[in-house]
């Protein structure tokens, strides 16, 4: 793959390939890829050869002793005999980045930990499924559908990772580092859900109020709006919702007055930039959705620059509502049964306990996310 070969790879069906059936991905990459097999070439526009691939569903073999052996996977996990990896069907090539990372899992044989900072590249070659979290990134696993490692990320959260300055007072973080705190946040809401379906209530509180003392909400507020939507307010509406959960009421009053202080001064602002008379937020939002879809609505040109805006604003107003009402009574009988203590100054935190249950999967608020869908850009020639 060395200089500009095989910057691209088109999926390009063949009569010989079962469009059922999983092909292992080393023996596809090394007999089609590898060997520029003729009968898996199309000339591009100007002439050129383009190598293509006669299948999206590869299999990566598990050899289960190997993963048990090196820690990839644990004795108790439900391991598969092979990975299958599914490319989606709306994808009609795969760049050299890709590709490589491909030729990377296919070549290791487990040999050693493959991890991801990020779900796009997970996503786009179908390997979200394999993805287990051990606190800031994501290792691929030879288990399905287990998101979080409990014990590994309870671990590598509470006693090695650090804040920096995080937590100093009149730190400014630009808005690509209030990204980055952003997705530290969201890492830290994933795993207290994870501990809160297990049953482990007492650790996610931990987990939550680790992040309350190590991130200044003066440097970082709870409520913030971004670049990228609401993408700021969705993660903290996630970090509301394990609050609440875990039982930590003090913590997501805090939480939810900031969120709520900050979408309320969008929903200001937007009703600033209307022409005529002011409308309820309602109807803005109803506005806004019908302009996104296309239907018209009452907005005017500076508005519709925040259609997305308004409505996921909107949204997450209504979503703080809903918890409230639906918390108000266990925050009630919390206060009567015992006041809520003062959160804990910022020290590492035992690590959990040798017991270890897989969390199930966590249902989250369907509101705008802050995972940024996978889009490449096209490349230049397409087969002919």
């Amino acid at each position: 793959m060395a200089g500009e070969k095989k910057s691209v790879v088109y999926f390009v069906d063949n009569p010989g390939y079962d469009k059922n059936r999983y092909y292992d991905l080393y023996d596809t990459f090394r007999t089609i890829l590898a060997n520029d097999d003729p009968r898996y070439m199309v000339q591009s526009d100007n002439g050129s050869p383009l190598n293509t691939l006669p299948t999206r569903k590869f299999s990566v073999p598990v050899d289960a002793g190997i993963v048990v052996a090196n820690g990839t996977a644990h004795r108790d996990d439900a391991i598969v005999p092979q990975l299958n990896v599914d490319i989606s069907p709306d994808r009609r090539y795969l760049l050299k980045n890709e590709l490589t990372m491909l030729a990377v899992i296919a070549a290791n044989k487990w040999r050693r930990p493959i991890c991801f900072t990020s779900t796009n590249e997970l996503d786009a070659l179908g390997l979200t499924r394999y993805a287990r979290s051990r606190g800031m990134a994501y290792q691929l696993v030879p288990v399905a559908d287990e998101r979080v490692d409990n014990n590994a990320a309870y671990n590598t959260i509470m006693q090695k990772f650090r804040y920096g300055n995080a937590a100093k007072q009149d730190v400014y973080f630009d808005e690509e580092n209030r990204r980055r705190l952003n997705v530290i946040k969201q890492a830290h809401a994933e795993l207290a859900a994870s501990l809160i379906a297990a049953g482990r209530k007492d650790e996610a509180r931990k987990v939550l109020q680790h992040y309350d003392a190590g991130v200044s909400e003066a440097n970082f507020p709870y409520g913030m709006t971004c670049n990228l939507g609401n993408a700021d307010n969705q993660t903290s509406t996630w970090f509301l919702q394990d609050c609440y959960e875990a039982g930590d009421y003090a913590l997501a009053a805090r939480v939810a007055a900031s969120v709520k202080k900050d979408l309320q001064q969008q929903m200001t602002y937007y009703q600033s930039l209307g022409d005529g008379p002011q409308v309820t937020d309602e109807q803005l939002a109803i506005s806004a959705r019908q302009a996104l879809q296309g239907q018209g609505g009452s907005l005017n040109d500076r508005q519709l620059n925040f259609a997305t805006d308004i409505l996921s604003s909107y949204r997450l107003l209504m979503m703080l509502d809903q918890m409230k009402k639906k918390y108000q009574p266990l925050i009630r009988i919390s206060n009567i049964i015992s006041p809520t203590p003062p959160p804990p100054s910022f020290v590492p935190l035992s690590s959990s306990p040798d017991s270890r249950t897989p969390p199930p999967t966590h249902t989250r608020p369907p509101a705008a996310q802050p995972h940024r869908s996978y889009h490449p850009t096209p490349p230049r020639h397409s087969p002919s």
